[in-house]
């Protein structure tokens, strides 16, 4: 399948290519300053990109819809209790598993990192707890869902820039799990803690 930007940039004449360099400075308030030649590109990214915090650059990919989904639910599951930020935080460290020698290297197979007995993951023995938690995986509130499938889609389709530091590990303030003594953290973000 063609990403949205792709398929509405390719329709007339005077369109440009998606790979048409799209810079944007979005300060933590969500302040937007936006460089661009076109019009119809500004409306486009605006609309894709509006919630993301940090610096962006567009590129482009066919997303890959399977991978859309485990990254919108991984951000669902892990975060929607959480500010804009700190959901871009989460889908930042799941790409930053994926770019990792140490972790699998596709965004599914990093979220489904776990135990597995007879091909079915072991309860609590997953890198990321909602995944085999027992409860179903079915997003129920719907307008989170819809955002974490923007916040995903974004992550997918343009290079953000990672505050988080290179982060591939992130506990909630209220844990504090063994292997978090063993690495650095390398920053906090709303109720997470991150480490390199």
């Amino acid at each position: 399948s063609r990403g949205i930007g792709s398929t509405l940039l390719s329709n007339g004449p005077n369109y440009q290519p998606l790979r048409k360099r799209i810079l944007l400075k979005i300060s933590e308030e969500g302040l937007v300053r936006f460089i661009t030649g076109s019009l119809v590109l500004f409306a486009i990214a605006f609309a894709a990109i509006l919630i993301c915090p940090g610096e962006a650059k567009s590129h482009h990919v066919e997303i890959n819809q399977e991978e859309l989904e485990c990254l919108a639910k991984n951000i669902y599951f892990e975060s929607r209790g959480e500010d804009t930020r700190g959901q871009y935080a989460v889908g930042l460290v799941t790409q930053n598993r994926v770019k990792s020698d140490k972790f699998p290297d596709t965004i599914c197979g990093v979220v489904k990192q776990a135990k597995y007995w007879n091909n079915v993951p072991v309860i609590n023995k997953c890198h990321f707890s909602w995944y085999c938690d027992g409860k179903s995986d079915n997003p129920r509130n719907k307008s989170s869902w819809e955002n974490s499938i923007v916040i995903a889609r974004n992550l997918l389709l343009y290079t953000i820039e990672d505050f988080t530091l290179g982060s591939t590990h992130y506990h909630t303030k209220d844990v504090n799990p063994k292997w978090s003594k063993e690495m650095k953290i390398a920053t906090i973000i709303g109720s997470h803690i991150f480490y390199e």
